[in-house]
Parts: C-alpha cells; structure tokens; sequence
C-alpha cells in the first residue's frame, strides 16, 4: 500500500510541475534566458496572446523565474502584460511566490529596445507556427 501512495504521489507531481519540453528558448538578456509555449500561443486577428518565461541568469533571493502572460501585435509592434507569476526555482519549479496582475495597458515595443530583439524573434517563430484561433 505505501509503494501505491508513493507512485501516486509522484504521478501526481510529475502532472503539476511546468513541462520543460513546452518551452522553447526564443532570446537571451543580460537578466535571463527568454523562452516560449509554443503549444498554446493563441491568434485573435493581429494579437497573439502567448505565456513566456524568463530564467534568471544570476540566482537572487527572490524568484528565480517568472511567466508572464502577454498580447502582442506584431504588425503595430505593440505589447501589453496580463499576468506575472514568480517562481522559487529556475524554470518555473518550485513554489509560486507570487501572482501580480498587470495593467493591461499596450506598451510600444521601441526599436533598438532589450524587448525589441525579444519582440522580433517571438513574431518571427511564432508566423511559422500553424494558426490555432
């Protein structure tokens, strides 16, 4: 009986924990490494709303890695943030520290911008992903 709770156990964990498969590394910073799901970026028009993650470069007491919740227009290079959730551990393992929502204000995305090699990259990759409206 206690190997079936353990194999339940990890059954369980193995469900509830981020899939490092999903993520698809799209742009590096100096804070940390950007990466994409891919698997659930979905189209409204010209706005794409898709999650991101940053995994911090440096460890820090805080969080370690954050997913954002996010809208862009590619064609009008505008972006706005819905959702920030911030993680003990790199790439989104570990315990949720905190969950913020955003303004959901559009932000332009400035030429020449750290967000702006991220913008372009994520516009690129995700144009050659098969449209899932």
């Amino acid at each position: 009986m206690k190997t079936h709770s353990i194999a339940v156990a990890v059954t369980l964990a193995l469900i509830a924990m981020p899939s490092y498969a999903e993520w698809t590394e799209l742009h590096p910073t100096k804070d940390g490494n950007a990466y994409i799901d891919k698997a659930n970026v979905v189209r409204n028009g010209q706005i794409l709303q898709f999650r991101w993650l940053i995994d911090a470069v440096v460890d820090s007491e805080a969080s370690k890695s954050v997913i954002v919740t996010s809208e862009i227009n590619c064609n009008k290079r505008l972006i706005r943030h819905q959702q920030v959730v911030e993680y003990s551990e790199h790439m989104a393992a570990g315990n949720v520290i905190g969950t913020y929502p955003m303004t959901n204000q559009w932000i332009v995305v400035q030429r020449g911008s750290t967000f702006s090699g991220f913008a372009s990259k994520f516009c690129y990759v995700v144009d050659k992903l098969p449209t899932k409206e």
